[in-house]
C-alpha cells in the first residue's frame, strides 16, 4: 500500500478516487430490487431513509452543521426527503 495523507492537497486524487468508488457501490446496493424498503442497522430506518439522508447532508450542509451542533436533528431532515421517488434521490 502506498503512504498518501488525506490532509494535503496531495492526497485529493486518492480521497476523490475513493469517494466516487464507494457513491457507485452504495448506488448500485440502492438500486437493487427490493432494496428501497429493505431495513438497515440503522434502528428503524430503511434503504429510503439512509438515502435520504445523505442527499440531505449533502446538499444541505448548514442543515447538518446545525444538527451537530444541536439546534437540529438529522432524522428529521431525512424523514421529510422519504416520500422522494427513488430515482430522484439516486
Amino acid at each position: 500500500m502506498s503512504e498518501w495523507n488525506a490532509m494535503t492537497y496531495d492526497g485529493k486524487d486518492t480521497i476523490l478516487r475513493v469517494v466516487n468508488d464507494e457513491a457507485q457501490r452504495m448506488f448500485a446496493l440502492a438500486e437493487a430490487p427490493g432494496a428501497w424498503d429493505r431495513s438497515t442497522p440503522c434502528a428503524g430506518w430503511s434503504t429510503r431513509d439512509v438515502i435520504a439522508h445523505i442527499a440531505d447532508t449533502t446538499e444541505g450542509c448548514c442543515a447538518a452543521f446545525a444538527a451537530a451542533r444541536g439546534t437540529g436533528t438529522v432524522d428529521e431532515r431525512a424523514g421529510a426527503l422519504r416520500d422522494v421517488p427513488q430515482e430522484e434521490l439516486l
